[in-house]
């Protein structure tokens, strides 16, 4: 998600035109960004925002004007537009371009680390899907005779079975539960969790498979539905709220 963040001096006559030409760039762009609005001289203001001048914006940490900080800039600062002349204002268009060029190096550092993210949270599952022919007794001997073809020895294998399932369901639950803290949503957990139930109950206690193998469907859907809710979540624009309050 990329950061913005507008710093000011009240005093400053640009301030108001500037939040409106940011306004204007997340409309352009329609991205998701955390938004944050500093007054210079307010307390609570991180020390360095008192190195810019006012207006500035700052687009992951960046002044989209590319210039670099001044130490005690208490002073407004003047940009320049498409034409050529002094303005006192960032342009829509600038601003744009800055919020691309960070959304494409989000972009490209966050798919490796998603693609691994998803194939992680899928994994667990896709284990227990891997288990569950084991839950025919009736097929042990075909499985061992194949494994054992190939010179692995699975003498009593029945016997590790059930702790080996239950290991990977709680494998499987666990990135639900983090993600589930983490967003104050669980929902995924208790979809999960009632998967988990029902697959224990068709392959151990009942020994039904269609009970079965709709308990690894549902843990595969929590899973799938955990990491949508992630891509799903939007960032609210503080200044396009309290413009839409004030109009």
């Amino acid at each position: 998600m990329v950061l913005v963040e507008l710093i000011y001096d009240q005093t400053c006559p640009n301030f108001n035109k500037t939040r409106d030409n940011i306004d204007e760039a997340f409309n352009t762009t329609e991205m998701d960004v955390e938004f944050k609005e500093w007054e210079r001289s307010a307390k609570d203001s991180p020390d360095y925002v008192r190195d810019y001048g006012s207006p500035t914006v700052l687009v992951d940490g960046k002044d989209v004007s590319e210039t670099t900080p001044s130490d005690g800039a208490a002073n407004c600062r003047i940009y320049v537009d498409s034409q050529g002349y002094p303005v006192g204002v960032p342009s829509v268009e600038i601003i744009v371009s800055a919020l691309m060029k960070a959304k494409g190096k989000n972009v490209s550092a966050g798919t490796t680390h998603n693609i691994k993210s998803g194939i992680f949270a899928m994994f667990p599952s896709i284990s227990v899907v891997a288990l569950t022919p084991f839950a025919c007794p009736a097929c042990w001997p075909a499985y061992i005779g194949l494994l054992a073809s190939l010179g692995i020895g699975v003498t009593g294998v029945e016997k590790y079975l059930f702790p080996l399932t239950v290991t990977f369901l709680l494998l499987a639950l666990w990135p639900l539960w983090v993600k589930g803290r983490a967003r104050n949503n669980y929902s995924p957990l208790y979809l999960g969790g009632f998967a988990a139930m029902i697959t224990l109950i068709g392959m151990f206690v009942i020994v039904f498979e269609p009970l079965l193998y709709t308990g690894v469907a549902l843990l595969v859907i929590a899973s799938v539905w955990s990491m949508n809710l992630d891509k799903t979540k939007i960032a609210s624009c503080p200044a396009c709220v309290g413009n839409e309050a004030t109009s």
